[in-house]
């Protein structure tokens, strides 16, 4: 492709410097170059130009209409003495003229001294037109103000949070108190199922395991010294915020207190007259019945109640150690008085 880029100037016709579209200032051109590269489509017609004689930058549409043109000093004329420059005289051919092609950027130019040209991002550019900046979504408050709703937001944020994780994790924390109350008067963990963990099914014609349902724990506890032990199942009733927000933090509690009983004779007959309390499908508060387990040779004494997990959690997530304690003491003291009493002798 033909490079006018070096280009020799007409007579008399001065040279613009102009500015390509990825806004790097380009080598000047004559004017007749220049206007037909934007002829041609290779720029477009609000390129930036400047000549010698213009007070600043322009767009290059400016050269056809513009009258600074005919007031900027000509260039010098090129010799035509033929010996001295050596170029062909008049009556030979001319050099092959190069047709109109794309401007090539970034190429070395060997040009005549010109005036330096002010810079395309120098002030004289604030003469082109500029389009109105359109309003910011911040503009109509100021900056205290948005810092501050800013602010409030993420406190806001940070107590739904919060309460969501209160309301989901009630029933775990109240499961550590539980634990931790247990454990400080002498009994060991010795087994324990919570929410989604499997467990054998202690049927052969059933699945071997089954999972535990999402909201319940399960937990057995032996105190070495006595060989007593104690059975407990924790539903949680409330586990999302909603719930939690009408009803409280609620949960369904069982408690077991079991013995080793060496006649089972006698077992079996008890529980065949208390048979009927082992159908009963929600039991009612505070019901006492009596279960057995022939593997191990213990038979519980158990009752269900509901309880409202905060009065034993506040909402910093602490348990009340003292009320839980003296609680759970009242219930393992009762069952195991009905058990003895029951199977006295």
């Amino acid at each position: 492709m033909p490079d006018f880029s070096d280009s020799t100037p007409g007579n008399n016709e001065p040279l613009i410097h102009w500015v390509d579209t990825a806004g790097v200032p380009q080598a000047p051109v004559p004017r007749t170059t220049l206007l037909g590269w934007i002829d041609a489509g290779h720029l477009p017609v609000d390129t930036p130009a400047w000549w010698e004689g213009l007070d600043g930058w322009t767009t290059a549409a400016q050269l056809r209409v513009s009258p600074a043109l005919q007031d900027a000093p000509a260039m010098p004329p090129l010799p035509t003495d033929n010996a001295a420059t050596g170029v062909a005289p008049t009556d030979q051919p001319a050099a092959s003229t190069p047709q109109l092609s794309e401007p090539q950027v970034n190429t070395p130019q060997v040009t005549e001294p010109q005036a330096d040209a002010p810079q395309p991002d120098a002030p004289q550019v604030a003469d082109l037109p500029v389009a109105a900046a359109s309003p910011e979504i911040t503009d109509a408050f100021d900056d205290q103000e948005l810092d501050d709703a800013f602010m409030d937001l993420v406190s806001r944020s940070s107590d739904l949070y919060k309460e969501s994780e209160r309301a989901t994790s009630m029933d775990e924390v109240f499961l550590g108190g539980v634990i931790a109350a247990f454990g400080a008067n002498g009994f060991l963990l010795i087994d324990i199922f919570t929410g989604g963990s499997l467990r054998s099914s202690g049927s052969a014609s059933a699945a071997p395991q089954v999972s535990t349902p999402i909201n319940r724990h399960e937990l057995r506890f032996e105190h070495p010294p006595s060989g007593a032990r104690v059975a407990l199942i924790v539903d949680h009733l409330t586990p999302d915020v909603g719930s939690a927000k009408v009803l409280g933090q609620r949960a369904r509690l069982q408690l077991g207190y079991g013995e080793r009983i060496p006649n089972f004779g006698q077992v079996g007959r008890a529980l065949r007259q208390e048979m009927a309390s082992t159908f009963v499908v929600s039991p009612e508060p505070g019901r006492v019945t009596f279960d057995a387990d022939l593997s191990s040779g213990f038979v519980y004494c158990q009752t269900d109640l509901l309880w409202e997990l905060d009065r034993y959690v506040d909402d910093s997530m602490d348990v009340d150690a003292e009320l839980l304690h003296k609680h759970l003491a009242a219930i393992v003291h009762t069952m195991r008085k009905f058990l003895r009493l029951r199977f006295a002798g």
